[in-house]
């Protein structure tokens, strides 16, 4: 008779913890468990990476709407885990990571490229933008904003 009660005792531990990682932590609701993917455009592959980096004396922003751009030059687990539940400890681990890409000017602006194809640049910070419904006009609000100590 006990066993009977672990699914449903599971089910709300899950649906607990996604709800409250989503309110206190900025956790896309198409993770963790929650059914707030089926009412939502926040999902990981909406939401962008901004990045301010400072090469050469100069601060530019480059726009990750894609983290696997970093690969091979540096891991994308870290920006991925950042972009879906943008906390302190995920976004300082990102940086770690960005910070060993170097960057050169492409078509479209600063990109990251292998180390021996551009400058090492610093990270000064990394924001988490996701998609906004006000009314009819899709807009972009920032989720989080993490700044490394230097």
């Amino acid at each position: 008779m006990a066993l009977a009660w672990v699914a449903p005792a599971l089910l709300v531990v899950v649906a607990t913890v996604q709800l409250s990682l989503a309110l206190t932590q900025e956790l896309t609701p198409w993770k963790g468990g929650g059914f707030g993917m089926f009412a939502t455009v926040d999902e990981p592959g909406t939401r962008v990476i901004e990045v301010s980096v400072r090469t050469g004396g100069e601060t530019q922003e480059v726009v990750l709407d894609d983290p696997e751009a970093v690969e091979p030059v540096a891991s994308s687990w870290w920006l991925e885990a950042a972009r879906s539940l943008p906390t302190e400890p995920l976004s300082a681990r990102a940086a770690d990571e960005l910070d060993e890409v170097a960057w050169a000017e492409q078509d479209e602006g600063l990109a990251p490229v292998a180390p021996d194809e551009g400058e090492h640049g610093t990270i000064r910070e990394i924001r988490v933008v996701r998609p906004a419904l006000d009314g009819v006009a899709v807009s972009r609000e920032t989720v989080a904003t993490w700044s490394p100590r230097r």
